[in-house]
């Protein structure tokens, strides 16, 4: 892990933001700046993620209703995963806990390079980008390295498949010599 640079954006629509990235990814900064700068309404449509990408990034596919794989021109990792959290709603106790509590963006980076420094291999977290006045009722957003493996769901299910073949197999050995 590199060294952390906090992000500053002052967005005249939309207040400031703050954050923070990876050094070795200073190019970031104007991804985060596109991404302040424009509003987000789900569902988000390919188009609206294509439109959303600066000059030198270029949208790959979606990952989820809000992840998506794209690559950067540049830098040392050139495939990247951003996903976007959209803001929670204001109610029943989060009304109280909310204010002091930073996005779902800052915790997934912060959760990604405890693991990490754990010895966990995981995708690396390399920056993320919050509203300044109040990070966990705002959108937020997380970037990371694109790492090629099955997801979870994947691996459950080739794991099923596995599992309910060599029953069957068991079971059509025992019928055949019983």
């Amino acid at each position: 892990m590199g060294e952390n640079e906090p992000i500053l954006i002052e967005n005249s629509s939309h207040g400031q933001w703050v954050g923070e990235h990876d050094t070795q990814f200073i190019h970031l900064q104007s991804l985060f700046e596109s991404l302040s700068a424009n509003k987000f309404h789900e569902p988000l449509e390919n188009e609206f993620w294509r439109s959303v990408l600066p000059p030198g990034y270029k949208f790959i596919r979606p990952l989820g209703e809000r992840t998506i794989h794209f690559r950067a021109a540049q830098g040392e990792i050139v495939d990247l995963v951003l996903r976007y959290a959209p803001p929670r709603p204001r109610k029943g106790l989060r009304r109280l806990t909310g204010p002091v509590q930073h996005s779902r963006a800052q915790r997934r980076y912060m959760w990604s390079q405890r693991i990490r420094a754990l010895g966990i291999n995981t995708p690396r977290s390399l920056g993320f980008l919050e509203s300044a006045e109040d990070p966990s009722f705002e959108n937020s957003f997380v970037v990371s390295e694109y790492v090629a493996a099955p997801t979870i769901l994947e691996f459950r299910d080739d794991k099923l498949v596995g599992i309910l073949r060599s029953h069957q197999n068991a079971a059509f050995e025992k019928n055949i010599h019983p």
